[in-house]
């Protein structure tokens, strides 16, 4: 053990869950590091003991037999920094805890139908003071008409696990940890891949027998900014000092507590002593100290054996080993907390899996493999790492033989030369793994040069230390949706400290020659997870579904002409490896920027307005000109038509088309938003407008009289509407008669409130003819209008 710490055994014999057993507890005692003389006399800050105010308006419906809607009113703190967090509290005892940003709440959480609830709702601020509850309301679920299912709103800490196989299979487990309980997730497609232990999360799911059921890890799993807790108890922040976006600190000294378990039918069954799974750790401390170059190592203590009441017949009572064992240490004044690590190490359990481990938490249960590769890879896991794999390529199919060649893929434990890959030795971690965990290109860390020019580039032997390039990176790619890059890394591997094995290995499993006289050529994206790192085969011609020589030797070429990018081993000496890299300038392609102007319309049912459409190519400027086709998402019933078809655009030019669009004549009153696409055969862009449907005008003109006599006053009204039958106010009105003589009269007025609009007419006895006289009235607002026409005669 290391300085500082000190390990001390005793023979106990008592009563443990119900057995008479007799265990030996070894407890690190560590000193406490004395307080700064300030820290004495230091005044703690006074404590904000006065609660938020309550919530308020709480409603309650019913949305089916297992699912009730709440929403409630914030009180004033809700509006600032000081709420943390709402309470929801339910009749039959069920409680739910979620961020305080929501005032909305979809309670699915073992809802039972025909049953009345009574619901309230508290709040938390940041001092963790709980407020009084809101009003109460009592709902009634009916009974069930069919198969109905409830889909409600979870919040909490994500827990996620991996189990490895010995047969290169692996499984990713999750577990949502709640406030009141530990609910495993299952999602219906694809996890998401940057998930991490510790995630505070929002989830939209349906609980089934006890599991929750997630349609899409992307669009009903919302990563919360802030844990979310209705505790007391203070808040403490982890570490980061690597790219993961929950890791947890990966430098220094990585306190490591193992649990020596055992089961209750096999309670005799102690196959290691101490001091062989000190040897164990220690070596493993090595591993990480060489791997860190002198920056990260474990401190272990060791303890146990606990007989668990549990039966290791059945791999499901793995899922209990934690809690009793945690139990069995605390009783033996063990302080768990004082540690990054737990190991629960057990002899035998009928799982299929090996090892299983937290991504970036601090578990790890060890099945009878107390190797330095099983428990280097599952305290990788701990660390933030997913496994590494390789990508395979071959002309006869995957592995079932269930497609044609060409064909590549993803081979999950692929990379035989990085421990999170299927190797038992304890290689190196890739440069890909070491700048996730910090340990290259961060800080202190030795470099990673970042190739942005044509050269030949030297590279030290990966393993040692020193400031000298452990490797290369060069860009591959970048996500034109995300934006995240993809890298080509290259190392430099010899036969030194924990990679000495490669100079004795089994040429069946991997061709030393091959790989300590070339280099190694990965891809992973930091920017976006650590399940991203793939080891590539540099000799294809010789296919093996592992690869045994992926090195790239002295004198061969590797290229990739998407990517611009060439790859030539120079020379490797022992001491130095020389690596040739060539950039071109490849087409790289992004999606174009679109536009529409103006961003807003309105006309009446049936109106056409037109819309200035304007694409910009964002392609690199080694691309030649692209064909963007233009398309119009528009309500049903309404027509678009664009001036031109589609657009053909240089990089970085711009070019403009019009787009008219109709709307039914039976639109309602509303605004619709009107969608544009562009796509080329690589790309595409969308963006939107609105087109408002407002009332047409309805205006109606009448004489005071149908005939007059000569020299008489004619009074004419005019009153507009809208088709709905509402007045407008301030439209502006003309009035123009038309005498039998040709003569025209013109008068202009705005309608009052009524919509209403009166203006007179003076005959002159002389002058005016008698005869019919023609009114036209024209009423517009804005630029809507109508028109309407009457006579009348003079006699």
């Amino acid at each position: 053990m290391k300085a500082g710490s000190s390990l001390w055994s005793r023979a106990y014999s008592g009563i443990l869950f119900g057995f008479v057993i007799t265990f030996v507890v070894n407890v690190s005692l560590r000193a406490q590091a004395p307080e700064s003389p300030s820290a004495a006399v230091r005044k703690p800050r006074a404590q904000d003991l006065n609660p938020p105010s309550a919530p308020r308006g709480l409603i309650a419906e019913v949305a089916n037999c297992h699912q009730v809607e709440l929403r409630w009113i914030a009180p004033a703190e809700g509006t600032g920094a000081r709420l943390k967090a709402y309470v929801v509290r339910r009749s039959d005892g069920g409680e739910s805890t979620i961020i305080a940003g929501r005032t909305s709440f979809s309670d699915a959480n073992r809802v039972s139908p025909s049953t009345g609830l009574t619901y309230t709702v508290s709040a938390v601020d940041a001092g963790g003071n709980l407020s009084a509850a809101s009003n109460a309301v009592t709902v009634t679920t009916p009974p069930c008409a069919g198969d109905e299912q409830g889909v409600g709103d979870f919040e909490g800490n994500l827990e996620v696990s991996i189990e490895d196989y010995p047969d290169g299979k692996s499984r990713t487990l999750h577990v949502l940890q709640t406030n009141k309980e530990r609910l495993p997730i299952q999602f219906a497609g694809e996890a998401p891949g940057h998930l991490s232990t510790g995630a505070p999360v929002h989830i939209k799911g349906r609980l089934l027998d006890g599991i929750l059921v997630v349609n899409s890890g992307d669009t009903d799993l919302e990563t919360l900014a802030m844990a979310v807790s209705s505790s007391t108890s203070t808040t403490t922040s982890t570490s980061i000092t690597n790219n993961g976006q929950f890791a947890v600190n990966t430098f220094g000294e990585q306190t490591t507590l193992v649990m020596l378990v055992n089961f209750q039918n096999d309670a005799a069954n102690r196959p290691w002593t101490f001091g062989q799974v000190q040897t164990t750790f220690g070596t493993v401390s090595n591993f990480y100290l060489e791997n860190s170059y002198q920056q990260t190592w474990l401190t272990t203590d060791v303890i146990g054996w606990y007989v668990l009441p549990l039966d290791n017949s059945t791999c499901d009572s793995v899922s209990s080993v934690a809690t009793y064992a945690n139990a069995a240490a605390t009783s033996a004044g063990v302080n768990l907390s004082a540690y990054a690590h737990i190991v629960y190490v057990m002899p035998w359990v009928n799982c299929t899996w090996v090892g299983m481990a937290n991504v970036s938490g601090p578990k790890v249960w060890i099945n009878q493999q107390l190797t330095l590769g099983v428990a280097a890879h599952e305290i990788g896991h701990n660390l933030g790492l997913n496994h590494a794999h390789s990508w395979v390529c071959n002309n006869t199919g995957d592995g079932s033989g269930t497609m044609t060649g060409p064909y590549c893929f993803g081979l999950e434990y692929g990379d035989g030369l990085d421990t999170m890959g299927w190797s038992k030795d304890g290689p190196h971690f890739s440069p890909f793994a070491k700048e996730f965990l910090g340990w290259l290109n961060y800080g202190n860390s030795p470099p990673i040069t970042t190739v942005q020019t044509n050269g030949t580039y030297t590279l030290a032997p990966y393993e040692m230390g020193g400031s000298t390039p452990k490797a290369i990176k060069i860009l591959k790619s970048i996500n034109p949706t995300t934006g995240f890059k993809t890298w080509y890394y290259v190392e430099y591997r010899q036969a030194i400290g924990f990679d000495s094995y490669l100079a004795t290995i089994n040429p069946g499993l991997m061709n030393s020659s091959n790989i300590l006289n070339g280099v190694l050529v990965r891809t992973g994206s930091l920017d976006d997870n650590s399940n991203t790192s793939y080891l590539l085969d540099m000799t294809p011609a010789t296919y093996q579904l592992y690869t045994q020589d992926p090195a790239l030797d002295v004198g061969n070429t590797f290229s990739d002409p998407a990517a611009g990018v060439t790859i030539t081993t120079q020379w490797v000496n022992g001491s130095s490896a020389g690596v040739s890299v060539t950039l071109s300038q490849p087409c790289v392609r992004a999606n174009p920027a679109i536009t529409v102007s103006p961003s807003s319309q309105s006309g009446q049912p049936g109106a056409s307005v037109s819309y200035t459409v304007s694409v910009t190519n964002k392609d690199g400027n080694n691309c030649g000109p692209s064909t963007f086709s233009l398309q119009a998402s528009l309500p049903a019933g309404w027509t678009g038509a664009y001036s031109v078809p589609a657009l053909t655009i240089s990089p970085a030019g711009s070019a403009t088309a019009t787009l008219t669009i109709t709307s039914a004549i039976a639109s309602a009153v509303s605004a619709y938003s009107v969608g544009v696409t562009a796509t080329s055969t690589a790309d595409t862009a969308t963006a939107s407008a609105s087109y408002s449907v407002v009332p047409s005008l309805v205006t109606s003109v009448s004489t005071d009289q149908s005939t007059y006599a000569p020299g008489s006053t004619i009074t004419i009204t005019d009153v507009t509407k809208t088709s709905t039958g509402a007045p407008i106010a301030n439209a502006n009105v003309s009035v123009t008669v038309t005498k039998p003589n040709g003569a025209v009269v013109t008068q202009s007025a705005t309608s009052d409130a009524s919509g209403t609009v009166r203006v007179t007419l003076k005959l002159s006895k002389q002058k005016d003819p008698k005869g019919i006289y023609q009114v036209l009235a024209t009423a517009a607002s804005g630029s809507i209008s109508a028109k309407a026409s009457t006579t009348f005669t003079v006699q």
